[in-house]
């Protein structure tokens, strides 16, 4: 969206695209004072707490699914629910009995250790202005041998095909900053010493 520019905190941003993965990025990156006035001040973290029970729901779907899968082998696994905001997730998984627990820096502030069984990054990366920041404190985190689960929106969905930019799931360039295809993922988790087991 070269012609496109977005305006925040007095910065602007445009959005880049890599004609290799055919993923977005924010450019230039906003600041980490743009940053921490958007989380601090101006996040809509009300629609989550509005949206509670739905977003409860579809948790214990997923931990089902991942159990199913084989994501989560061990009834007696650590979760770590990463960037989990209202911790959502890791309540659903202590109700289906698993030892879990949320850390979201961007809510806390705290920094949680220990090693976990399974972290578990659902829509974390794409607020990353550097998400291997992100991927490097994650592995610090696991146990060895430990599961990493990933969710990020999908640029090369039919909704940002046929929307683009003005896609609800974009929200470009201060709310989400990388946009990621699976090939660009899969080329960040490479680089980043990753193995990939599913996509």
């Amino acid at each position: 969206e070269p012609r496109r520019e977005w305006s925040y905190a007095g910065e602007t941003c445009s959005l880049c695209s890599c004609d290799d993965c055919g993923g977005w990025v924010s450019h230039p990156l906003p600041s980490p004072a743009a940053l921490a006035k958007l989380y601090g001040e101006d996040f809509n973290y009300g629609w989550y707490r509005d949206h509670y029970p739905a977003k409860m729901a579809d948790s214990l779907i997923r931990l089902l699914q991942y159990r199913r899968l084989g994501y989560i082998p061990r009834r007696d696994a650590r979760i770590l629910d990463f960037g989990g905001g209202l911790g959502y997730f890791s309540r659903a998984a202590r109700l289906l009995g698993y030892d879990a627990r949320t850390e979201d820096p961007a809510m806390t502030g705290a920094h949680v250790s220990g090693a976990f069984d399974v972290v578990v990054c659902h829509h974390v990366l794409e607020h990353a202005p550097r998400p291997e920041e992100i991927l490097d404190t994650v592995r610090s985190l696991l146990a060895p041998g430990g599961t990493l689960i990933l969710a990020v929106p999908n640029a090369a969905s039919a909704g940002y095909q046929a929307r683009g930019a003005d896609f609800v799931w974009s929200q470009p360039p201060f709310v989400h900053i990388p946009h990621f295809t699976a090939r660009g993922l899969g080329a960040l988790l490479a680089r980043e010493g990753w193995t990939i087991e599913a996509e």
